[in-house]
C-alpha cells in the first residue's frame, strides 16, 4: 500500500480503537475515503477518458445487442447501490438507535459501496473500449455518459462527509441517479441512427 493509503488505514483503525460517540459513522466515512484512494488509478483514467480495457470491434447487430446488455447491466448496478444505501441495510451494520454498530459489518458495507463505484467505472471503461461504425459512435458516446452523474454523486458524497460541519442537523446523504439530459441525448442519438438506417441489400 502507498503511504497515503497506510495513513488512511491507520486513522480508521484509531477510530475503531477509541470508539468515541458516533464512531460508527466516522469509521465508515474513513473507509469510504480509503476506497476512493485505492481506486485512484481507475478514477484518474476515467478523468482523462482513457479506457484500460482491450479494444473490441462490433458490427451493427453486435452493437445493438451490446447496448441492450449495457443498459441492463447499468440498471443492475444502480439497483444494487440503492439496496446498499437503504435504511434496513444501514441499520444491520450501524445498529439500532442506542446500540453499538458491528465493526466487521461496517467495514464490509464500506467495501461493498466501493465495489459499486468500481463497477460503474468498469462499466464505463467497457463501453469506451468498443469500436463501431462512425454512424454509431454518437450513440456509444451518449451511452458512456450514463455513469457521469452517479460517479460524481458518489465522490461528492465522500468528500462532503469528510468535510462536514459537526453541528449540521442532517448529515450528507448519498443519492445515486441518472442525468435526464444524458438519457435524452442517448435517445436522440439512437433515433437518428434508426431514422437513417439503410439495411443491407
Amino acid at each position: 500500500m502507498s503511504g497515503s493509503t497506510n495513513e488512511a488505514r491507520e486513522y480508521a483503525n484509531r477510530i475503531l480503537e477509541l470508539r468515541a460517540a458516533g464512531w460508527e459513522q466516522t469509521y465508515f466515512e474513513k473507509l469510504l475515503a480509503l476506497g476512493l484512494t485505492n481506486l485512484a488509478p481507475k478514477l484518474n483514467d476515467y478523468e482523462i477518458r482513457y479506457s484500460w480495457l482491450k479494444t473490441k470491434r462490433l458490427d451493427q447487430v453486435e452493437a445493438t445487442d451490446y447496448i441492450d446488455d449495457a443498459l441492463e447491466n447499468f440498471s443492475a448496478i444502480g439497483e444494487k447501490m440503492s439496496l446498499l444505501i437503504s435504511a434496513d441495510v444501514q441499520t444491520r451494520a450501524f445498529g439500532e438507535d442506542g446500540e453499538p454498530g458491528d465493526p466487521a459489518r461496517i467495514e464490509h458495507l464500506a467495501m461493498r459501496w466501493t465495489a459499486i463505484l468500481e463497477e460503474f467505472l468498469e462499466w464505463w471503461a467497457d463501453v469506451k473500449c468498443v469500436r463501431v461504425d462512425s454512424h454509431l459512435t454518437p450513440v456509444f458516446e451518449a451511452l458512456s455518459a450514463f455513469v457521469h452523474l452517479p460517479i460524481h454523486q458518489y465522490r461528492e458524497f465522500v468528500h462532503n462527509v469528510q468535510n462536514k460541519d459537526e453541528e449540521e442537523a442532517q448529515p450528507p446523504q448519498l443519492t445515486i441517479s441518472t442525468d435526464p439530459a444524458v438519457v435524452e441525448a442517448f435517445v436522440t442519438a439512437t433515433d437518428i441512427v434508426i431514422d437513417n438506417y439503410v439495411p443491407d441489400e
